[in-house]
């Protein structure tokens, strides 16, 4: 198992940014610190501070205190989300903890245990 300290996005005017992906064969342990979104389909563990959107994939297992835009759940989630625009959990996802936005959006046969602020001025 290996882990990083920080990864930082870098963008390059000239080409399209693509998302920063963590791999469905991957556990990262650390922090993340990206202008463009984030993509987990593995685990994670630490700290992601985003200025875009952070989506964590079916089959993810992570733990983490998340920082951006937005946030997309579909798989498994604990930990602190601040997200200033949505934070959506679909029907496969399973959250615990404290979530903290402008919008929520919740689908059917999603598992949510935790705290909600909504807070419009966000």
């Amino acid at each position: 198992m290996k882990s990083t300290q920080a990864v930082q996005s870098k963008s390059n005017s000239n080409s399209s940014i693509l998302p920063n992906i963590i791999a469905n064969d991957t556990i990262y342990k650390g922090s993340i610190y990206a202008k463009s979104s984030v993509r987990i389909e593995g685990r994670f563990e630490g700290v992601i501070k985003c200025g875009e959107k952070v989506i964590a994939g079916i089959k993810s297992i992570v733990e983490a205190d998340i920082e951006a835009l937005a946030v997309q759940l579909s798989g498994k989630l604990k930990g602190k989300l601040h997200a200033e625009n949505r934070v959506s959990i679909s029907a496969e996802g399973n959250f615990e903890g404290t979530i903290e936005t402008a919008t929520l959006e919740v689908e059917e046969g999603a598992r949510l245990n935790g705290q909600i602020i909504m807070n419009r001025e966000l």
